[in-house]
């Protein structure tokens, strides 16, 4: 009997989890926030929200009770109680622990007013208390793009939002938002297709680099200038920033796939800006100064052996030869043609091969069978460049060849 009664006691323990050690506030907090999170998740947006609301209150630390007070807002939103959501923001924005969290708020409260409660005037208020304020959070940075989406809605709102970056810029010429200002009214005067606007744009983007030489938003306002240096017709110019460019990344000593794309652009429009513009090009609006055959082969040089583009190997690799004759390497650029045909047929021999794979790895017989013979009927994708390198490779062999004397 007291075996019986010890087992079904046990039991009930276990079940209940009331003979072991209590669960923690913390472990009870964390339980209730993620079964609301599933509410959340399953669409159920009202309810969730006013069980946020509830966890908010007997959170653990000030950090779970901002988190939950931010999904609550977020549920209204999600609950399409557009007021109460903004409402919701509003008061975070004031009672929240943390000051990113009170800036992310506040951002939330101009989005939903700018984009939902069509409040344009009201949202554009918030964003530029916001970049005023708050200028070392990312949510600053936000405000500031949707700052810059209202100005190209028009001429008049792009004129009103140019002088009320420049005037926010003066301001707070050292905070960690004042790079961006300057790009951004720089991004502005660019869009103008008049030379004086673009000109500011060039003095602003040069002031960005001076102040700011070590801003993550460099990268991109070197673009911006070599491209204005392009439409103000100054090669010489655009060639010293795209040059920057280059020597920055390849010596900076971070390496990431997103500097990849400018690297490789600020490189062929280099090659294009000591060589002239590749065969078939538009004609140019602008003078075209002295080539520079000997850089722009170092430059094509650079680009295949560093850019990661299948597509544009060959081109490069047939402008590389074409230099090369231009330049009186007559070996020089036998070779070079030479290797693009062995690349190309490495290529296609690859392609074949990986089809072959794929046939071989269906199980149906006949299928498979099927497969194979369209592979052997069919010959592979034809590059161009391959054409011109074998004529080109005639030529050269016919030019150096010695004339036959006459008997």
């Amino acid at each position: 009997m007291s075996v019986r009664i010890l087992a079904s006691g046990l039991t009930l323990c276990l079940w209940a989890t009331a003979c072991g050690p209590s669960q923690q506030p913390q472990q009870r907090w964390e339980s209730d926030l993620y079964y609301t999170h599933k509410l959340h998740i399953d669409g159920q947006h009202a309810l969730a929200a006013k069980r946020y609301t509830t966890l908010r209150k007997r959170a653990p630390t000030p950090d779970n009770a901002d988190e939950a007070a931010l999904v609550a807002c977020e549920a209204e939103r999600w609950a399409k109680r557009l007021r109460q959501a903004a409402a919701c923001y509003d008061e975070l924005a004031k009672s929240g622990h943390a000051r990113p969290v009170r800036a992310r708020a506040l951002l939330h409260a101009g989005e939903i007013r700018y984009d939902d409660l069509k409040s344009p005037a009201d949202g554009l208020k918030i964003f530029r208390a916001l970049v005023q304020r708050a200028h070392d959070t990312s949510a600053a940075l936000r405000a500031l793009s949707h700052l810059v989406r209202e100005a190209g809605k028009s001429e008049p709102r792009r004129k009103a939002e140019l002088r009320w970056l420049l005037a926010a810029q003066k301001k707070q010429p050292k905070t960690e938002l004042a790079d961006n200002l300057l790009l951004r009214a720089a991004e502005l005067l660019a869009r103008s297709e008049k030379e004086p606007d673009r000109r500011q744009a060039v003095a602003l983007l040069a002031r960005m680099a001076k102040e700011h030489p070590t801003s993550s938003a460099g990268l991109v306002g070197h673009e911006l200038r070599a491209r204005l240096h392009r439409a103000l017709c100054e090669p010489g110019k655009e060639a010293l920033i795209l040059e920057r460019i280059v020597g920055t990344i390849e010596t900076s000593h971070v390496v990431a796939s997103y500097v990849e794309p400018a690297h490789t652009r600020s490189l062929e429009r280099l090659v294009n800006l000591y060589a002239g513009p590749p065969r078939g090009s538009p004609p140019s609006a602008c003078k075209v100064g002295p080539h520079k055959l000997d850089l722009a082969e170092k430059r094509l040089r650079r680009l295949l052996a560093t850019a990661h583009a299948p597509r544009k190997y060959f081109v490069w690799l047939a402008r590389l030869a074409i230099i090369q004759e231009k330049q009186g390497d007559k070996p020089g650029a036998m070779a070079t043609w030479r290797k693009l045909v062995a690349d190309v047929e490495k290529r296609q021999n690859d392609m074949k091969a990986n089809d072959q794979r794929i046939c071989e790895e269906e199980p149906d017989l006949t299928k498979r069978r099927s497969c194979l013979a369209k592979i052997a009927g069919n010959s592979v994708l034809p590059v161009k460049e391959a054409g011109m390198a074998r004529a080109a490779i005639a030529r050269l062999r016919a030019s150096s060849r010695p004339p036959r004397r006459r008997r």
